[in-house]
């Protein structure tokens, strides 16, 4: 997939994704539509890391949306302090 290619949540995941399911630093979305494809990203990221053995959808989605609003949280507080 392109860089700057946006993922549609299946397949694939796209650069920003993957930095952030990696810990890099990444941009904030604000975007519910970026939030949401964030999360199954992450969330399939999660999954990858034990092969898909295992596991649980619903816990690898509540797992992922946790980091993202950790992310988000993070940020903001970031920004008000600038």
């Amino acid at each position: 997939m392109d860089q700057d290619q946006e993922s549609s949540g299946f397949g694939e995941p796209s650069t920003q994704e993957e930095e952030f399911a990696s810990g890099q630093e990444v941009e904030y979305t604000s975007s519910d539509d970026e939030r949401h494809n964030l999360i199954a990203e992450t969330a399939y990221f999660i999954a990858e890391q034990r092969n898909f053995q295992g596991g649980d959808a619903l816990d690898d989605w509540l797992q992922a949306e946790a980091k993202v609003n950790t992310l988000q949280q993070k940020i903001k507080l970031i920004n008000s302090l600038n």
